[in-house]
């Protein structure tokens, strides 16, 4: 694992570890690989829910290179909640810190 990466995930534990010391509740895991996306998932019992999907181009490393998209549970029932079952699959097979 590269040293670059090796620092990009230690800043992001720390930054989720802070949220929790400051009484938030905050759960991440690790997967032993990168899917190839990343993927954030709001109110996903709700009617207001949203799947924020981020796509990593190859060969890129800026965040600005990599396309974001949105997809509201109003806009599209159906791939809502194929994002969103593709959250809980990861999520149960990621092991916890």
């Amino acid at each position: 694992m590269s040293a670059m990466l090796v620092d990009d995930i230690q800043r992001s534990v720390t930054i989720l570890e802070n949220l929790k010391a400051r009484g938030l509740d905050v759960d991440y895991r690790f997967m032993p690989y990168s899917p190839g996306f990343s993927l954030t998932i709001v109110d996903p019992d709700g009617r207001d829910g949203r799947a924020i999907v981020e796509m990593i181009g190859f060969n890129r490393e800026s965040i600005n290179d990599r396309m974001h998209v949105e997809i509201r549970r109003e806009q599209s029932n159906y791939w809502f909640e194929y994002w969103t079952q593709q959250f809980t699959q990861m999520w149960n097979m990621a092991r916890e810190p």
